[in-house]
């Protein structure tokens, strides 16, 4: 008998199909990203509607402002910021399991107006999905002695 002779072995190409169909498997999903296809990118933004404060609204200083919004998104909500007068009062990473379900958020928050006279105040949400799509609400209100 030859050692250098090929062995046969039962089922060896249905190994190797088996592998080669595995790691091809392997490779085209991964770069699907999860089913997504790389060549058509989620380009909607998401849909964000503030409800409070209304527009032009007035409250005494020292007073609680209420702060309300829902944001939804065709594929997945990732981040909310909320800013007054370019500070950030509120973010996702101050989130609480109940804003989120899915791939919507429901936020509701409040704040206490410390100025010390007459404002105008500036509120600025923002809501980004997994994309990287962003959609801005604003509103401004005032506070009064």
């Amino acid at each position: 008998m030859n050692p250098f002779s090929p062995v046969r072995i039962p089922g060896k190409k249905v190994a190797v199909i088996m592998l080669l169909t595995t790691v091809f498997w392997l490779t085209t999903s991964s770069l699907s990203g999860c089913g997504k296809d790389p060549k058509d990118p989620d380009l909607i933004q998401p849909v964000l509607v503030m409800t409070l404060p209304v527009e032009g609204d007035t409250f005494l200083l020292g007073s609680r402002v209420p702060i309300a919004f829902q944001a939804s998104d065709n594929d997945e909500m990732n981040i909310w910021v909320i800013n007054v007068n370019n500070e950030t009062i509120g973010n996702s990473a101050w989130a609480i399991s109940e804003d989120v379900t899915g791939n919507s958020i429901i936020v509701n928050r409040e704040f206490t107006i410390t100025a010390s006279g007459p404002t105008e105040y500036e509120v600025i949400v923002t809501a980004i999905d997994a994309s990287q799509n962003e959609a801005i609400e604003k509103r401004t209100f005032f506070a009064v002695p």
